[in-house]
């Protein structure tokens, strides 16, 4: 007979985001890069690396959830933003439910102010700022031009671009223009309009011009994100001890690589197109 159990589940998917993401890394890596010339780059380039920025978003997401609800910290959503509320079906917290259930109720995990800010790029400066992180080693304004450029691909910003290209010689660039109702202020103050480029980790903010080197830059953030998180409390995120089969092709033998060498991995790809 089967004992009487109570659990936990909570759904994050950083390990499943992270899976999707070495899928499409084993695509994008057996074919020839192709960087952007004019407006664009190819659309299996295109598509691949867009996918992985986007998912790189997710990722960071993800985690900085986990850590929320590790820390217990509820989200305060920005002034006039509509809040859904929580689900009819559950309508108690979590301590209420354990008192009616006659367990002890769960101590706070932790006697710090608790991060109330809703988007992740303010998670993890107020975050950094608690722990005290050097300015130099602060990543929250490079996790800011992951999500702009997230941003811009989700939602597809329009530009307006004139371009020349001649009979003989490659295209140039005459003039573009992001049109009006695209991108706010995190996004406005995260990339330069004029090249189309991050501030500060030069992804491509123009969407058909993103490609391999983006996916990289943007994944290798993500990453350092979640691996920072682990450090800090194993519990916040626990991924990097995971393996991730690399090779399963017919015949292949599998090939596991842990998140330190996926993450190696990235960032070597990242400098080799810089």
């Amino acid at each position: 007979m089967r004992r009487e159990m109570k659990f936990e589940h909570v759904p994050v998917m950083a390990q499943s985001w992270l899976d999707a993401s070495v899928v499409l890394l084993r695509r994008l890596d057996r074919r020839v890069a192709v960087p952007p010339q004019g407006t664009q780059t190819t659309p299996r380039e295109n598509g691949l690396s867009a996918t992985l920025v986007v998912l790189s978003a997710m990722l960071v997401e993800s985690a900085v959830n986990r850590t929320r609800y590790v820390r217990r910290e509820r989200v305060r959503h920005p002034p006039r933003r509509k809040d859904i509320g929580p689900a009819k079906a559950v309508p108690f917290s979590f301590a209420e439910v354990q008192k009616m259930a006659g367990l002890k109720p769960t101590p706070a995990v932790e006697d710090i102010p608790p991060i109330v800010e809703a988007h992740p790029e303010d998670y993890v400066r107020k975050l950094e700022e608690q722990k005290r992180m050097p300015e130099r080693a602060r990543q929250w304004e490079l996790v800011r031009e992951v999500f702009a450029v997230r941003d811009a691909l989700v939602h597809n910003h329009l530009w307006e671009t004139q371009a020349y290209w001649p009979a003989a010689g490659g295209i140039a660039l005459v003039a573009w223009r992001r049109l009006a109702g695209y991108g706010d202020r995190r996004f406005k103050s995260a990339v330069d309009e004029a090249t189309g480029l991050t501030k500060r980790l030069k992804l491509n903010a123009y969407p058909t011009r993103v490609w391999r080197r983006d996916a990289y830059v943007a994944l290798g953030v993500a990453m350092d994100v979640v691996a920072w998180l682990e450090s800090l409390k194993r519990e916040y995120i626990p991924v990097t001890h995971v393996n991730f089969v690399w090779s399963e092709g017919q015949g292949d033998e599998p090939r596991l690589m842990s998140f330190a060498e996926l993450r190696k991995w990235v960032t070597e790809r990242a400098a080799s197109f810089s």
